[in-house]
């Protein structure tokens, strides 16, 4: 994500991992326009942990593979009930390996 930022030239855009002790430990409650997550683990697991980092109206962003849909239909009712709306679902095929993916966003309504 920090190479993108750079190479995007992304003036006062910043990544910052959860992975990292001295990251976990900062607090960060509420102050992300977007969350992102790659590989993260199911989508209500990260959307119970990533939803206290974003700012109302913010973006949880999860990258699901081809069962992403189905998983989402299962947890939107949980989701919901932490204050996040389907924003948007995009589908999409890798280039080159041509494996399927969806993009979920969820957007921080309270």
């Amino acid at each position: 994500m920090k190479n993108l930022i750079r190479h995007l030239g992304l003036e006062g855009t910043e990544a910052h991992w959860y992975g990292e002790t001295k990251e976990r430990e900062k607090n960060f409650g509420g102050a992300f326009d977007f969350v992102i997550s790659r590989a993260f683990g199911s989508l209500q697991e990260f959307s119970s942990k990533g939803v206290s980092f974003l700012k109302r109206g913010g973006i949880l962003l999860a990258m699901k593979g081809k069962k992403g849909k189905a998983e989402l239909e299962g947890d939107l009712p949980a989701l919901e009930k932490m204050g996040l709306k389907l924003a948007f679902l995009n589908e999409l095929r890798l280039p080159f390996l041509g494996h399927e993916r969806i993009h979920i966003g969820l957007r921080k309504e309270k």
